[in-house]
């Protein structure tokens, strides 16, 4: 058949929206900027063709193109799809710092296997080295069918793409719809009309109209499946010369065109064809191996070629369409596919990588040999930072294990990389899977730790809690240590979210292990201290707690920091050691940060931001973003109930519309205890916006889910109370007085809350002034400002509306610095207002903390400290010059001329303050 006339350009009319998006790209990698798009859209609606389009214009202007397409039969090969991008350029890894290169290179198996390779570490490594190579060059890269690439590929790219601002370098996708990086700000192609249909298929050489009413009838608006048919009409069919045949009536979608296109091939011919659809790598030299272990050779492909359905060019054999080989590899049967994959094992190597994949592919029952190979993949996979593909490979193994015990143990360890990997629900599913295969198995220890594990994060924290202890009665005579690490799982989440259920864990995780020597003990002992902490004895706790310090040397911030951060880093700072627990911190930050050690990261992020609601909520909100922007990017578990919590107060506070409603919605879909932190934040919010109403409404929607008593850990009465007062509803709040006088007992900051709502309720004006400098006196003890600032702000409001300004206005003030120095926004220009109510100027400057945005502030503070470019990019996950254009903006907007006049304002901003000698002072 000959091939269809065509028009340069045809197959892309209807889609000028598009095209001039990804033009605006290139206009910015013209200008030295960068961005990415993603192109997302059902199959044969001309996503490929858009992204050939863009390659074309791309080299056009100059740039550098690097190329990949993603592959059901690749998509479960570690980090394929990113090395397809950056081995063509290995020649710059050594450009790159260490951690980032060794892991890069570890990752694409071109270097040493590190254990534990992390997946941030290899992200910047690609971002870097993409950097690197666009120095050269602007680049372009372009990735099809990403809906196929693995998981850790993909996860990279969505990180690559949020970063590309300030170098010329441009990341465009296409995928099916679905969960994939930057889909909310996707480019989405729809169908085509009627009339660009019509265009397209003129431009394929269809004169002839009552064909193109057909085919523009069949194909419902996709371009590839309109093109695929008009291809198969007779030169006299498309002119008009002779009727369409009723034939072209048969085919509904495209994957069913291309398989009627196999209907009167011969069996070599489809077996020939069978064996490039099993084949992942395109590689001709493969293919024609393989097609030689069948007694085959290329001629046997020329009859698909001829048909449009695949292409032999030089050193690649493809199908011309991915949808092309999915509709031949599902047509062929199962012998002949079989029959293709043992080929492919041969021509590879038996025993190599994808050598063993086609082995499996082709097993029809167990088979002791290739379940052994599988396995040896999934420990590769693991070192290769892969924990899904780690997953899948032990669960394939499993299915190829004749002893039952054996396959329950594979699936075990299945479900600890899938649990690793974030997979929870399929987690616990391969743990079902190897209790049916093998419920004496399952029995062991590490499989409960994989239990422990999905009940801690569903947050089923008294469930979890429960098993420890199970398995406490049934191995801590024969394993002790084992047992302890187990329970000191549990105890780490029960110290920020329910510490009192904590401390009894805590003693007998050092009845376990004292005297045992090592790091188990140490850990032991620190968990002890602050279990002596939380029943009062201080004396207990600051002794024991000290052995962080032997952890810190000798097992290093990477291992020991995530476990400080959600230990000892909480207890100083509930121990009113603020600045101490602010530079174990920083210690430990600093190490990982180095390291690129995400999965501690996201820990030590989510202390900072607890410890720093108290302090600076522009601080929490910025650790508290980071944090859930480095867990979502990497697949890391992300923040805990408590610290997600505390970022939603904050973020309220400051005015983060954004924040607040992401999180607040992140929470809403937990349990009764994360549905009542969300709902306060929400109240916050419009309090602090000045809706007591709508918060009011948000309290009424909780008690109606959780009853008249709050059996929560969240003290939401003083908010609660605040909004029915200010919604004329007063005797609702002396109900909740009870509830205010029983929380008093735990400490100052309750007997703050207790007197504010005391000092709104009273009627008269001097007895409220008596509440409100008892608040006052017992907030003094604590140093969290907001809950300062909040008393400052109703006193006033109380004094201004008794007609006692000049009284009014001296709480003001002291509202306005306090929420000035907290960075909270919100609540300052609400206490402004007040204070220009009751005759008072408001403070309309605005500090440096207002001035410059989070990312601006974090690289001032590391200038500031005496960090290069190139060391403040490697700190933040950004590429130097982006670096480079925060500190432009910082310069501009604080008025200063360069890094030498930026010094000389730190002297004297404390917000600029490096963030290693930042204390609880810091704004």
């Amino acid at each position: 058949m000959p091939p269809p006339v065509t028009t340069p350009g045809a197959d892309l009319v209807g889609r000028a929206d598009e095209r001039s998006a990804l033009r605006a790209l290139l206009d910015r990698v013209a200008l030295g900027l960068g961005g990415s798009a993603a192109l997302v859209g059902e199959p044969g609606v001309g996503k490929s063709t858009l992204l050939e389009w863009f390659a074309d214009e791309a080299r056009a202007q100059g740039a550098t193109v690097l190329r990949a397409a993603g592959s059901e039969a690749e998509s479960d090969l570690p980090w394929a799809g990113l090395s397809a991008i950056c081995l063509d350029r290995s020649d710059l890894f050594d450009r790159l710092p260490g951690p980032q290169g060794r892991a890069l290179r570890a990752a694409l198996a071109i270097g040493e296997d590190h254990e534990g390779i992390d997946r941030l570490a290899v992200s910047l490594g690609a971002l870097g080295l993409l950097s690197a190579a666009a120095r050269e060059a602007p680049l372009v890269v372009v990735v099809d069918d990403l809906q196929w690439l693995d998981p850790e590929s993909r996860r990279a790219l969505a990180f690559i793409g949020r970063r590309l601002v300030d170098d010329p370098v441009v990341l465009v996708t296409a995928s099916r719809p679905g969960p994939g990086p930057a889909e909310a700000d996707a480019m989405v192609l729809g169908e085509l009309d009627d009339a660009a249909m019509d265009e397209l298929l003129l431009g394929r050489g269809v004169r002839a109209r009552p064909a193109r009413q057909l085919i523009t009838e069949l194909a419902r608006g996709g371009p590839l499946l309109a093109v695929r048919l008009a291809a198969t009409l007779r030169p006299d069919e498309r002119s008009g010369a002779r009727a369409v045949p009723e034939s072209l009536r048969v085919p509904a979608d495209v994957s069913d065109l291309y398989r009627h296109q196999l209907v009167d091939l011969g069996d070599d011919e489809r077996q020939a064809l069978a064996v490039v659809a099993a084949d992942a790598v395109h590689d001709t030299r493969v293919v024609l191996a393989a097609l030689g272990q069948l007694g085959l050779g290329v001629e046997h492909l020329e009859p698909a070629e001829d048909r449009g359905l695949v292409v032999v060019d030089g050193s690649q054999v493809r199908f011309t369409h991915p949808l092309a080989r999915a509709a031949v590899y599902q047509a062929v049967p199962g012998p002949v596919r079989r029959r293709a994959h043992r080929a492919l094992a041969e021509a590879e190597g038996p025993d190599q990588p994808r050598g063993v994949l086609h082995r499996a592919a082709a097993a029809v029952g167990p088979d002791p040999a290739i379940a052994d190979g599988l396995d040896r993949l999934a420990v590769d996979a693991q070192h290769r930072g892969a924990a899904l593909l780690a997953a899948r490979r032990l669960a394939e193994a499993a299915a190829l294990t004749v002893d039952a015990g054996d396959q329950a143990g594979r699936l075990v360890r299945a479900a600890q990389a899938a649990s690793l990997g974030g997979e929870l629900r399929w987690a616990a599913d391969l743990l079902d899977a190897a209790r049916r295969a093998s419920p004496e198995r399952t029995e062991r220890l590490d499989a409960r730790r994989v239990d422990l594990r999905l009940a801690v994060a569903a947050g089923d924290v008294e469930g979890a809690r429960a098993q420890a202890e199970a398995a406490d009665v049934a191995f801590s005579a024969v394993d002790p240590v084992g047992v302890a690490e187990l329970l000191g799982e549990v105890a780490r989440s029960l110290i920020g979210a329910a510490p009192f259920s904590a401390a009894p864990l805590t003693e007998r995780i050092w009845q376990l292990v004292a005297g045992t020597g090592g790091p188990a003990e140490r850990y032991g002992e620190v968990l002890y201290g602050c279990g002596r902490f939380i029943q009062g004895d201080a004396e207990g706790a600051a002794r024991h707690t000290e052995a962080w310090r032997w952890l810190l040397r000798e097992e290093g911030p990477v291992a020991a920091g995530a476990f400080l951060a959600e230990t000892v880093v909480l207890y100083q700072a509930y121990s009113n050691q603020v600045a101490a627990a602010l530079r174990l911190l920083d210690e430990v930050e600093d190490g990982v940060r180095r390291h690129c050690a995400t999965g501690a990261l996201v820990s030590i992020l989510s202390a900072r931001s607890v410890i720093n609601y108290q302090l600076d909520l522009r601080e929490c909100v910025s650790a508290g973003r980071e944090a859930l922007h480095l867990s979502t990017e990497t697949g890391q578990p992300g923040l805990t109930p408590a610290a997600l919590s505390t970022v939603l107060l904050a973020a309220a506070s400051v005015g983060d519309e954004p924040l607040t409603l992401e999180v607040s919605a992140r929470l809403l879909d937990g349990d009764l205890q994360q549905v009542a932190a969300a709902r306060a934040g929400l109240a916050r919010w419009h309090l602090g916006q000045g809706r007591p109403a709508s918060a009011a409404e948000q309290f009424a929607l909780l008690r109606e889910q959780m009853g008249p008593q709050n059996l929560t850990f969240t003290q939401f009465e003083a908010d609660e109370a605040e909004a029915l007062v200010r919604t004329g509803h007063p005797e609702g709040a002396r109900a909740l007085l009870t509830d205010l006088e029983g929380y008093a007992a735990t400490g100052p900051w309750a007997v703050g809350q207790l007197e504010r709502i005391r000092g709104l309720l009273v009627d008269d004006i001097d007895e409220a002034n008596a509440h409100f400098e008892a608040a006052r006196a017992a907030l003094a003890c604590t140093e969290n400002r907001i809950a300062q600032g909040v008393v400052e702000l109703l006193w006033g409001e109380r004094l201004r509306r008794a007609k006692r300004r000049a009284e009014a206005r001296r709480q003001l003030e002291r509202a306005v610095d306090l929420f000035t120095r907290a960075g909270a926004v919100a609540l300052r220009r609400r206490a402004e207002e007040e204070l220009v109510a009751a005759g008072g100027v408001g403070d309309r400057s605005r500090p440096t903390n207002e001035l410059l945005g989070p990312m601006e502030l974090q690289v001032a503070r590391l200038a500031v400290g005496g960090a290069t470019n190139r060391d403040i990019a490697n700190q933040l996950f950004v590429s130097p010059r982006t670096v480079e254009n925060h500190l432009t903006a910082v310069y501009r907007k604080l008025g200063v001329s360069g890094r030498p006049a930026l010094l000389n304002r730190a002297g004297t901003d404390e917000a600029l303050q490096p963030v290693a000698r930042r204390g609880p002072g810091g704004a």
